[in-house]
């Protein structure tokens, strides 16, 4: 028991020590904002950070994104935690303050800059915090998260997955109260997928439709 305290004591110490850092990591995301697969300098922005705080070791699966894998035990499976750092085209109305997207009709309007900084601040104090763990963690910030396919596809045929055994998703829940963690198996939140139909039948005149098909209907 006084392990576990000493350890809750130890991350909650590091947790203070890294929130203002990670307050303007998070910031400077949203100033700089990137479409899917255009993530170039939010890429170099991760990787500025991570390596600033002990973290050397990436690699590139894509062009844009990046994966960090932290070893605690040689051999052993890996968790693997994922972020999404792609913004949305939308114009960021919130112009009162200072790290208002300087990107025009480009921003963070659905949290990918708040996972990112969560999940790079996980890395960070756990790297500092060196944990003896029987499993080792693999961090990926996933390009291209909005757009259909995404690049979760590509991230996994470039091996992502290779000796995962437990893959975690990070997501905000506005929903939820303030420093709550939940956790839930299987699918969270909703899925979109695009479908082409091309419609054929004879032809026909406006002024008549009822001579010819209702290919709508």
């Amino acid at each position: 028991m006084s392990s576990a305290v000493e350890n809750n004591r130890q991350i909650n110490d590091l947790v203070e020590r890294f929130y203002p850092a990670l307050i303007q990591f998070r910031e400077k995301l949203h100033r700089h904002p990137e479409l899917s697969w255009q993530e170039f300098q939010t890429t170099e922005n991760i990787i500025t950070f991570l390596t600033e705080n002990g973290i050397e070791h990436f690699s590139r699966p894509l062009a844009t994104g990046v994966v960090t894998d932290l070893i605690f035990t040689d051999g052993a499976p890996f968790i693997l935690l994922r972020a999404d750092i792609d913004a949305l085209p939308l114009q960021d109305e919130k112009t009162s303050v200072s790290y208002c997207s300087q990107n025009p009709g480009v921003c963070h309007a659905c949290a990918h800059d708040a996972h990112t900084a969560v999940m790079a601040g996980t890395a960070a104090i756990l790297k500092a915090l060196s944990p003896t763990l029987l499993f080792n963690l693999r961090f990926v910030f996933q390009p291209a998260e909005e757009p259909i396919p995404s690049g979760a596809p590509e991230m996994i045929k470039n091996g992502v997955l290779q000796d995962v055994c437990c893959a975690l998703g990070l997501h905000m829940e506005p929903r939820l109260p303030l420093e709550t963690i939940s956790l839930t198996p299987g699918w969270v939140n909703m899925q979109s997928n695009r479908l082409n139909l091309t419609l054929s039948g004879p032809g026909g005149h406006s002024a008549r439709p009822s001579e010819t098909a209702d290919l709508l209907w």
